[in-house]
């Protein structure tokens, strides 16, 4: 009996093999697999040769493969950036600075490979698949471009030139890099390869020779959240602060990466809430309950409670930043919820204790509010810097916002009228009421005060007006010491003289007190107990123990000490 044979003709269609049909003719098979694979959807075909033997055994044999030429339709081109890091050798490549711009301009190239500017920089494959790429090209023109531009001029073309030098002596460095044998950081501990490759002495070679061990492990990570689990496992095996220094910057690349900060902080009904928890993240509050322990997020915000991974803390800062200033609504297709939404985020972005990520955050919230205006231009951000100013709750909030601004262009371009809008605030008032709501506690109206009064000095106002303003302040709390009888509700002639004494000096030194003539005015409280006659003897009568007494009096001359009790009067 003859072989039978019959011919499957298999396609290559969304990413698995499937059968297409059977022919009895390998002739005519081959002809219908060259035709069918221009067809559209088609990646591939194959023919399977299947033969009959006469003892009914089956055999299968590829006799034909060939896969289509798919064009790479994946967007990795360069992004638009309108500054660049600046650097003067190879070796500054690789600091945060010069990381931000290559994260930046190829971000697409790096989210596609799921790559880090620093494997980038320390894999030597990684870096010469990526130089042999022409957006590489393009890359180093935009970058010299700016840099030559802001340092006030010179000739690109050399700039390109030493750029593209830079670059080739980084890929040596990565080469020699990998030909060394490295100790394995998933074995050892990033912390451990540090401290082997340094010998006890640390230097920019043995953090980078660290660095390429580190990058060779998570090169083959091929996800953002694989790469930020192995990098948060790394901190907890690192006790060295430099260790935990260089994975900070590991951890801050990673996060820079497609969607890893929107994992980070999970699912939100409305960009406002994200921001909202995203902050909660950065300051270490974020209600972690219900995560897996696996969960980086976990011993992150751990970490940023503690004031730890200040690098990675800065890239979630600027990434909030920038959502705020967006286009993006803070709540989809609902005008009155957007705008409730934007006074609770600047509640939150913006309190009685400072401006959470400093003047960029102000700037940021002005350009949010100008999107609710039909105006644009200066008149229009000079609109919004007022209706943000009144928003604000307290005056010490709106004081900190003003004066905020005057660090950005916005505030370089209004610098005269945030000027006359903290003067009209503080010039007009005359008496602590009108600034603080009446009904606060008297501690709390002093604390208020005191704090507008530091955020002036502080401020960049012109130092003519911010000593007026000051002064204002300092002569409103003042008054309110002698209206309320502050010092003298303190100073209980029932009390010792110690405890009366003691009470009036920590009064001096809690903060609440401006400078000037209200530092002052507890000041001479004080100094009438000091000038009595035999006051250290009064100030100990109660004590019984002479070795205590002596501790008392002791402690309580470098009480005034640290109080800076004896400073010159009015000195800030």
């Amino acid at each position: 009996m003859a072989i039978r044979n019959s011919y499957e003709i298999h396609v290559f269609r969304e990413k698995r093999w499937v059968l297409d049909s059977v022919l009895d003719d390998e002739a005519q098979a081959l002809d219908f697999a060259n035709r069918i694979i221009s067809a559209k959807g088609i990646e591939g075909v194959k023919i399977i040769k299947e033969h009959k033997l006469p003892s009914g055994e089956f055999s299968e044999k590829t006799i034909f493969e060939k896969m289509k030429k798919v064009e790479n339709k994946k967007d990795i081109s360069i992004s638009d950036i309108s500054s660049a890091a600046n650097c003067s050798d190879h070796t500054e490549l690789t600091k945060f600075e010069s990381r931000v711009t290559i994260g930046r301009i190829l971000r697409k190239y790096l989210d596609e490979s799921a790559l880090t500017p620093i494997e980038i920089l320390h894999h030597y494959r990684e870096l010469k698949r990526l130089l042999d790429l022409d957006i590489i090209n393009g890359a180093v023109d935009r970058v010299a471009t700016l840099q030559v531009r802001q340092s006030g001029g010179g000739d690109t073309r050399k700039r390109r030139d030493e750029l593209y030098g830079m670059l080739d002596k980084a890929s040596a460095r990565a080469q020699a890099a990998q030909k060394k044998t490295l100790p394995q950081v998933k074995k050892e501990g990033f912390a451990a390869v540090l401290r082997t490759i340094n010998g006890g002495t640390p230097s920019d070679d043995s953090d980078y020779l660290a660095l390429t061990a580190l990058s060779t492990a998570l090169v083959d990570i091929r996800n953002w959240p694989g790469k930020l689990v192995e990098t948060v496992r790394q901190m907890t095996l690192a006790s060295d602060p430099h260790a935990m220094d260089l994975l900070d910057g590991v951890a801050a690349d990673v996060i820079a990466g497609r969607s890893v900060i929107q994992d980070l902080v999970g699912s939100q009904p409305n960009l406002g809430v994200f921001l909202a928890r995203l902050v909660d993240l950065i300051e270490g509050k974020l209600d972690v309950g219900g995560r897996e322990e696996s969960d980086p997020v976990i011993p992150l915000n751990a970490r940023f409670a503690a004031g730890e991974l200040g690098v990675s803390r800065g890239v979630l800062t600027e990434y909030a930043q920038r959502q705020i200033k967006g286009s993006q609504p803070l709540v989809r297709n609902d005008h009155d919820a957007e705008f409730e939404m934007f006074r609770q985020l600047l509640n939150r972005l913006i309190t009685p204790d400072g401006i959470f990520g400093g003047p960029e955050t102000a700037e940021a919230l002005v350009l949010r509010y100008t999107r609710f205006l039909p105006n644009g231009g200066v008149p229009g951000r000079r609109e919004a810097i007022t209706v943000v100013t009144n928003y604000l709750p307290s005056s010490r909030q709106r004081l900190l916002f003003l004066l905020g601004l005057l660090g950005t262009e916005i505030g370089v371009e209004q610098a005269d009228f945030i000027a006359a809008t903290a003067q009209e605030m503080i010039g007009g008032a005359m008496r602590v009421d009108d600034l603080i709501p009446s009904k606060a506690s008297p501690k709390v109206k002093m604390q208020e005060v005191s704090g507008m009064y530091r955020i002036l000095l502080q401020s960049a106002l012109p130092e003519e007006l911010r000593e007026a303003l000051a002064s204002i302040l300092d002569q409103i709390l003042a008054d309110f010491l002698i209206e309320q009888q502050i010092v003298e509700k303190l100073d209980r002639p029932e009390d010792s003289m110690r405890l009366r004494a003691l009470r009036l000096v920590q009064f001096c030194a809690s903060g609440v007190l401006t400078d000037g003539k209200a530092f002052e005015v507890a000041r001479q409280a004080v100094l009438a107990h000091l000038r009595q006659p035999q006051f250290e003897a009064k100030f100990v009568a109660d004590i019984p123990d002479a070795a205590q007494r002596e501790r008392a009096i002791r402690d309580f001359h470098a009480l005034l000490n640290s109080s800076n009790f004896f400073r010159e009067k009015g000195a800030h």
